[in-house]
């Protein structure tokens, strides 16, 4: 992976068309536990509010963790489909998909 092991946090903000705001993000490779991680949210957020200090003032409406996808190794798997002839797949870029895809088209 990209990422290396343990937990990482990052920092990212989508605004919604609702005028909501999306934050995150982490990961944690050493996790399989499908609860909320409340200390890993409190340091998403205080990462959030380092660059953007007004965050403070806003209220959480919700939280969530999900799974990324990802290989045992961390290596994307790129190849034809094993049944369906003309279909390439590109799967387990562990929530890299956009950004390495240009890298995956040219294998």
């Amino acid at each position: 992976s990209a990422h290396g092991g343990g937990t990482s946090v990052a920092f990212n903000v989508q605004p919604r068309p609702t005028g909501q705001l999306l934050i995150g993000s982490s990961r944690q490779f050493d996790n399989e536990d499908r609860e909320l991680d409340l200390p890993l949210l409190a340091a998403m957020l205080s990462r959030a509010q380092h660059f953007l200090p007004s965050l403070a003032t806003l209220n959480i409406i919700r939280c969530w963790s999900g799974f990324r996808a990802a290989s045992q190794d961390g290596n994307p798997l790129l190849g034809p489909h094993p049944s369906r002839a003309g279909v390439w797949l590109a799967l387990g870029h562990e929530g890299l998909g956009v950004t390495t895809a240009p890298a995956s088209a040219s294998l």
